[in-house]
């Protein structure tokens, strides 16, 4: 993409520092990534706060590592103050698909891979499909084409998915909903790191699906999500009859933080014509998603707090802000001539 050459960027490097986003796309990027490295020292950070920037442990992590380079996959860092920071040290790379402001396209220090920075719908991509195109190493498309699934964007890439069985296409399915499950539910636990791990070192789509599925803690993991998400799925659906746009707090009787996985499984229940404002209290925030299968952009509602694509957006801000955004929310659906009832 642009003439940018991944994999002798990474043969330079000796140290690489990897943050990822921990669902089943910024899951299966990073695997890629790692399995180009060739016995290269890295370090694996799963970043998923609302600023997507380091926690201040992953920030000491990286500085005792001392790395050659900062690899950004999924997300691009929203928080500044951090990001001069460690951009005055390291050389940072951003591998990312999710729309850009203005502001933020002309930060300093970085190299920013973003089919959006080419003049390309950016909507239209994983960000498995980025690292794939970059590094064009073929063994790995079946692992670009699990995060294709994963985020519902298979549809736009038919060449790209050609070739796979039924079966093949099913696993691809059934991965990606289970590993985006347990790696973000639990992404600074044992559980996750086990599922990491079996996604870099399988080779094919079968020995992934078969040591996933054979793993019983990672499966009843699994299980657990599932109900908490289904249990919200009908709440939805009952909030949406008769409804333009609907605003739902998500919740969970397991404590598992599942507004964002519910992004992958709206589809059905937001029809062609519906808006779907979600919010989950998680800790001392609260976490906002805006879901539609409309023309809207749902980027629009949380401009300010967050960010992602036209059809799926999320954002935070912190729990006593809460009413505060939500009437913020409100009024800008107002201003663009939707009634809320």
């Amino acid at each position: 993409m642009n003439n940018f050459n991944l994999q002798t960027v990474l043969n330079e490097k000796k140290r690489i520092a990897i943050g990822f986003h921990p669902d089943v796309d910024g899951v299966v990027s990073m695997a890629m990534v790692v399995k180009s490295l060739e016995k290269k020292d890295f370090l694996l950070l799963a970043v998923n706060s609302p600023k997507r920037d380091f926690t201040k442990s992953q920030s000491t992590e990286i500085n005792k590592f001392k790395p050659d380079l900062v690899i950004n996959i999924d997300y691009h860092p929203n928080n500044k103050e951090q990001f001069v920071k460690l951009s005055k040290i390291y050389e940072i790379l951003t591998i990312d698909h999710h729309l850009l402001s203005k502001e933020r396209k002309n930060w300093p220090g970085e190299v920013m891979i973003n089919p959006e920075l080419l003049e390309k719908d950016s909507s239209k991509f994983s960000c498995s499909k980025v690292v794939f195109d970059l590094l064009g190493i073929k063994d790995f498309r079946w692992l670009a084409a699990i995060g294709l699934i994963g985020d519902s964007v298979a549809g736009n890439w038919p060449a790209f998915m050609q070739g796979y069985s039924e079966r093949e296409m099913e696993m691809f399915g059934e991965l990606s909903d289970i590993i985006s499950f347990v790696v973000l539910a639990y992404k600074h636990d044992d559980l996750a790191v086990k599922v990491l791990r079996i996604v870099i070192a399988s080779k094919s789509v079968r020995e992934l699906h078969d040591k996933i599925y054979s793993d019983k803690k990672v499966v009843r993991a699994y299980d657990v999500i599932w109900r908490d998400i289904k249990e919200n799925l009908e709440r939805i659906s009952h909030a949406l009859k008769g409804k333009k746009i609907a605003f739902v707090e998500v919740k969970s009787k397991n404590n598992l933080r599942v507004i964002e996985m519910l992004s992958a499984k709206t589809k059905e229940v937001l029809a062609r014509d519906k808006i779907l404002v979600c919010y989950q209290f998680v800790g001392d925030l609260v976490e906002f998603r805006v879901m539609t299968e409309t023309d809207f952009n749902s980027v629009s509602l949380i401009e300010g707090f967050g960010g992602g694509h036209k059809k799926r957006a999320g954002g935070a801000v912190a729990r006593r802000e809460f009413k505060s955004t939500l009437k913020l929310i409100k009024k800008r659906v107002g201003k663009q001539g939707i009634r809320i009832e």
